[in-house]
């Protein structure tokens, strides 16, 4: 299952102008990259480790995971939430 993601504003990957992400199911290895941390008020990410998902997740180098905007990285989490189950994103087991 994939989940692509139009940008609102296109980003150079592999030597080309793109528009749309294609993100692949995440395996447990970004996962575990992420390194989650649950907190009363939900889930820390660390920048870094977001960058290296979304790069792995859409096979772009983190170069061009970077110049992602910040309105964009919001759509993105939005439409990748469901790739994790629910119990995941509140902390439960």
């Amino acid at each position: 299952m994939a989940k692509t993601v139009t940008l609102s504003k296109a980003i150079e990957a592999h030597g080309k102008q793109v528009t749309e992400l294609t993100f692949n199911e995440p395996t447990l290895a970004v996962l575990e990259d992420l390194e989650l941390h649950f907190t009363d008020g939900g889930v820390k990410l660390k920048l870094g480790a977001v960058i290296g998902a979304i790069a792995a997740m859409a096979d772009i180098p983190p170069s061009s995971a970077k110049q992602i905007p910040l309105s964009d990285l919001m759509a993105i989490a939005a439409e990748l939430k469901d790739f994790l189950p629910p119990s995941l994103l509140t902390g439960g087991t």
